[in-house]
């Protein structure tokens, strides 16, 4: 994935 996705996706779901 992007680095834009992963951030997104990491302060969407901090659980993972």
């Amino acid at each position: 994935f992007t680095k834009a996705y992963r951030v997104y996706c990491d302060m969407e779901t901090d659980n993972g």
